[in-house]
């Protein structure tokens, strides 16, 4: 599993996690980070809105709303959110975070016994992580994502580049895009 992967199992994880939000709130995910923002990051043009049904968990056939932009010269940048329907029952958001995280930490094992870097920080129900790879794949990018609850959402930011993005950089940005949700 490449780090790339690896990043968009963060993002369904992350989904997975997702609490009471109502229903008929099209959230508009480009709109959570401007390009003021983004610019830290290295991207480069709009963003792509993006739907995918979840297909597992608490949030099994779900809406995971994305938007995604590209970092040259072979990079991207991605935000997910899902919001769970109003009317459905309430999760233990605490026992959905720890869930999340056993299952990234089953999830890098693979790139761990290939001598991949793992660094991580978490912030209330927030995690961030950086993984690198070893010197020796000089064609793979390095991942960096943040991911938890926020405000009821299940929420994702990472970041697949070829420079590296510290936890310093991306979870300021992770906080004004929870800002910004409804």
């Amino acid at each position: 599993m490449g780090a790339p992967y690896f990043v968009a199992a963060l993002f369904v994880a992350a989904a997975a996690a997702a609490a009471a939000q109502p229903s008929g709130n099209k959230l508009r995910v480009c709109d959570l980070l401007t390009p003021d923002e983004l610019a830290v990051l290295g991207t480069s043009g709009q963003g792509r809105e993006g739907q995918t049904p979840i297909t597992q968990g608490v949030a099994k056939g779900l809406p995971m709303r994305t938007c995604g932009w590209v970092v040259p010269p072979q990079g991207s940048v991605l935000i997910s959110v899902v919001q769970k329907p109003s009317g459905g029952p309430p999760i233990n958001e605490a026992a959905t975070h720890e869930a999340e995280i056993a299952q990234m930490n089953e999830a890098f094992k693979p790139l761990k016994a290939q001598g991949w870097q793992e660094e991580i920080k978490d912030f209330g129900s927030i995690r961030c992580m950086v993984h690198t790879p070893p010197s020796s794949l000089k064609d793979s990018v390095i991942s960096t994502a943040c991911f938890g609850i926020a405000k009821g959402n299940g929420m994702t930011l990472g970041a697949n580049t070829k420079t590296r993005i510290g936890i310093e950089t991306l979870k300021p940005l992770m906080d004004k895009a929870i800002a910004r949700l409804p």
